[in-house]
């Protein structure tokens, strides 16, 4: 089987990962960081597409959410 990271490496693929554990392939230029931003470890987001409306349901599984999180 062939990992997210060799199939981002072969440039058949892309690999979500963090940062600070391939800093020598970014270096070397075997991977590149598409993107500037960067998720710090134990975060989550919750997401939803722009081009659908948020619906009561969304903001109170949003709430809710929210409310177990801080446990």
């Amino acid at each position: 089987p062939v990992t997210r990271l060799e199939a981002a490496q072969a440039g058949v693929g892309i690999a979500i990962a963090p940062v600070d554990m391939f800093t020598h392939l970014l270096a070397s230029e075997r991977i590149v960081q598409p993107f500037a931003t960067q998720i710090e470890l134990g975060s989550y987001w919750l997401t939803r597409l722009q081009s659908r409306a948020e619906t009561p349901a969304m903001r109170e599984f949003s709430r809710w959410l929210v409310e177990k999180m801080k446990k």
